[in-house]
């Protein structure tokens, strides 16, 4: 079995990579109560291992499936359930699923009695490689992604690889976009890797270059989280292309972009910004960008205006210790990448609205290229 520790200045705690790997959780269930929150989709793709935890003591919780049940009306059925089932301190919650389990799993996790024990067992890509590691957990708002949230580290997480099977292809191409991300803040050798076997990988065609793949991003987030578990610092490089991806997904309501679909327009976009401020070299932008396009995603909707865009982005919780500068124009926190392999979180000051400035003008051209319209 493939086991990464990671080290955090809060909590340790193992990660368990490997085919069947399930088995091993279910193999070290013990006599605590345990409630399992999971969705809709996991309920009908896997009635069997829900049937199995449920017979072995365990409350299964099933939440609708998607970005919009992550708020505070279906968190707050999860605590109605753990207090009217009379769970207490000692009890444990796990989450089975992708990262909007995972999120508002970890939050419940870290607020009910002020803190319970958390498992992590991610069914998507995107959640084995990303969300499921580090203790980032949160609810969303109206007015902004991931808006209402804590750091709550995980007991453990098992990573078992054939949940992926059942994956939709579009829902592996998300996980993809965050595996690329890693590649491009951190390993410019892993980079060169994903050129060569992104196919293979997004098709399942090799078990061990899967478990490969999600070993290696795995240890770039450890390597990041251990660094700055409280994002005070290098952390920010994690969320390159969330700041446009964030503002997306918000602006769309949560129902038209996956994350990773959003998170590789917002890649796409930083790439530019990192030519524009940070010197990065026309080759590297065409390397990035000509694997961001493999990513399956639907074009930026005609109807989404530029000022929406911005205005959302203004919102992002990146940008609550920044002021306003001595020209009035409105600063705003990316990550940028100055080489592939190496990135650096920018501010960056926009005037909103002001096409004559150079980032409103990328943004403009970026977003009309890829098919938004409504932009006067």
């Amino acid at each position: 079995m493939n086991i990464i520790g990671i080290n955090t200045a809060s909590k340790s705690y193992p990660i368990f990579i490997e085919e069947n790997v399930i088995e091993s959780f279910i193999a070290s269930f013990n006599k605590k109560k345990i409630l399992v929150v999971t969705d809709s989709n996991i309920s009908l793709l896997y009635p069997s291992l829900l049937s199995r935890l449920k017979n072995m003591g365990a409350i299964i919780h099933v939440m609708p499936f998607g970005e919009r049940s992550k708020n505070a009306e279906e968190l707050n059925k999860i605590y109605s359930t753990l207090l009217t089932n009379n769970f207490n301190r000692s009890s444990t919650l796990v989450a089975l699923g992708g990262g909007v389990i995972g999120d508002i799993t970890g939050y419940a996790a870290a607020t009910f009695m002020r803190g319970i024990s958390l498992v992590q067992i991610p069914t998507t890509l995107l959640a084995m490689v990303d969300s499921s590691i580090g203790g980032k957990v949160a609810i969303n708002h109206l007015l902004g992604k991931n808006m209402i949230g804590v750091f709550k580290q995980p007991d453990a997480v098992y990573i078992d690889p054939n949940f992926l099977k059942t994956l939709p292809k579009e829902e592996r191409h998300c996980g993809m976009a965050e595996i690329v991300k890693h590649a491009i803040i951190k390993n410019e050798h892993y980079f060169s890797f994903l050129e060569k076997h992104y196919d293979s990988i997004i098709n399942l065609e090799k078990n061990t270059l899967l478990i490969e793949t999600i070993i290696e991003s795995c240890k770039i987030k450890k390597q990041v989280v251990e660094e700055d578990e409280y994002e005070d610092g290098i952390r920010a490089i994690l969320n390159y292309g969330h700041t446009l991806g964030h503002a997306l997904e918000t602006a769309t309501n949560y129902d038209y972009y996956k994350h990773g679909q959003a998170v590789a327009y917002g890649m796409m976009f930083a790439g530019h910004l990192s030519k524009h401020f940070m010197g990065l070299s026309g080759e590297d932008l065409i390397r990035q960008n000509k694997l961001l396009k493999k990513i399956q995603k639907p074009p930026i909707p005609e109807f989404l205006s530029i000022e929406q865009v911005e205005s959302t982005m203004m919102k992002d919780k990146k940008n609550s210790d920044l002021k306003l500068n001595k020209k009035k124009t409105n600063p705003c926190q990316f990550v940028l990448i100055e080489k592939i392999g190496l990135a650096h979180p920018k501010t960056i000051s926009i005037e909103l609205n002001k096409s004559s400035n150079g980032f409103n003008s990328l943004l403009r051209q970026f977003l009309k290229e890829n098919g938004a319209r409504n932009l006067v």
